[in-house]
């Protein structure tokens, strides 16, 4: 789902945000899309334009006319190092073997970089029932700045776009960790004694298949995965 279509041409040329060559698709029935039940449970502030749910393809406007209104865009001026956060919850549980991230800071073409608008720590995690909490990491990444000099991490593929603001991540998820609950974390990148603008989200969406393209590991190796998480599995049926 490409929603930017219709911005402000001005505010295409500030922040780099045409049609994305090699941006990963956003889709409109993933695992995590709002049209398939999921409810955001809890999140940091955003700004007043901007709703969490816009991750999950959340249609839901509060300016009409403002160009980031499909985005979701944390409170800004946030300090170096200050932690961002979704959580969400599917209708049923279920195991997510790969995702698609699509985020994009200011644009190089007016002399800005990751600390406007990017990001430098996203986090993904599932709930861990046996200990009531987001514990279970399923995936990481450290971007650099900017966001198209990242290289591709094991089991993931980077993408980006000739400005090089915009980070388009597919990403195998190995863990085998069956749950109806998640969260995400993005870190601002900095020094904590300044303040920057804070991450600028796109899309999140959620798959129950490994990502075409994408490197899988041995089969050997996601058997013993697999038997990782079956742990988490049954203290979930049992809440």
């Amino acid at each position: 789902m490409f929603r930017l279509a219709g911005c402000l041409a001005v505010w295409v040329v500030l922040v780099g945000v045409g049609p994305a060559r090699g941006q990963f698709p956003e889709v409109t029935d993933d695992l995590w899309d709002i049209s398939q039940g999921t409810t955001v449970t809890a999140g940091s502030p955003t700004e007043l334009y901007s709703l969490t749910s816009n991750a999950f393809g959340g249609q839901n406007v509060v300016l009409p006319d403002h160009p980031e209104k499909y985005n979701v865009i944390f409170e800004d001026w946030s300090n170096g190092g200050q932690l961002h956060f979704i959580e969400w919850q599917t209708t049923s549980p279920m195991t997510v073997r790969s995702f698609v991230l699509n985020a994009r800071h200011d644009s190089s073409a007016i002399d800005r970089d990751i600390f406007w608008r990017g990001f430098s720590r996203f986090s993904l995690y599932g709930y861990n029932a046996g200990t009531d909490s987001f514990d279970t990491k399923l995936f990481e990444i450290f971007p650099s700045n900017p966001f198209g000099d990242t290289p591709s991490p094991e089991y993931a593929i980077v993408q980006t776009n000739e400005l090089k603001n915009q980070l388009s991540l597919a990403a195998n998820v190995l863990s085998g960790t069956t749950t109806d609950r998640f969260r995400a974390e993005f870190v601002t990148p900095g020094d904590a004694g300044a303040s920057y603008l804070s991450p600028r989200i796109l899309e999140l969406d959620g798959f129950d298949t490994f990502y075409p393209g994408v490197p899988v590991p041995e089969p050997s190796t996601l058997v013993l995965l697999a038997l990782g998480g079956l742990g988490l599995l049954i203290g979930l049926r049992r809440r």
